[in-house]
């Protein structure tokens, strides 16, 4: 990781590698079994327990993704108008990586099992295209205090309703 404060607050910025419209979130030690994610999906995250797939505007192309670790819960929410999502991520390996279609392009250890909280906002999704994107993506890493619920803005995008899977009433098989 790059730019780590003296608060133990840390940020990478990096050209991810997407393919199939997705990319990867997940503890290496512990990699999910991703068969069935889009029965979970929110139109930004599907997540598995100890990981999760992120949903991108483009088929195959590198998308701009900034990584923040932080040791604290963010201040707020996102703006209203900003497409975000937020999960809980197990990591028995107390071990994080976002995982393009080429390689790992971050990696943070925290240093003992933990949970992870992970907020994904996409920005500019809808105009992206293989050719060349204005999307870009944020993701924000802490430990959380206890488990949260999944939480999802209320702000949409055209990609983000066509992806979301909204399942009949009851429990959704394999969603955390």
């Amino acid at each position: 990781m790059t730019g780590n404060g003296d608060d133990g607050d840390s940020c990478s910025r990096v050209q991810l590698a997407v393919d199939y419209f997705q990319y990867y979130v997940y503890d290496p030690g512990a990699f999910p079994e991703l068969v069935g994610h889009e029965k979970v999906s929110d139109g930004v995250i599907s997540a598995l327990g100890t990981g999760a797939v992120i949903s991108s505007g483009v088929r195959c192309a590198h998308v701009p993704v900034e990584v923040r670790v932080l040791s604290h819960a963010p201040a707020s929410l996102p703006g209203e108008d900003v497409v975000a999502a937020e999960c809980d991520l197990e990591l028995p390996t107390g071990v994080v990586v976002v995982n393009g279609w080429d390689d790992v392009a971050v990696r943070h250890d925290f240093g003992h099992r933990t949970r992870c909280r992970m907020r994904v906002e996409v920005f500019d999704r809808d105009s992206a295209t293989d050719a060349g994107t204005d999307e870009r993506q944020r993701i924000t890493l802490w430990e959380p205090d206890r488990p949260a619920p999944r939480w999802r803005s209320a702000a949409d995008d055209e990609l983000g309703r066509g992806l979301t899977y909204r399942p009949a009433p009851g429990p959704v098989p394999g969603a955390p």
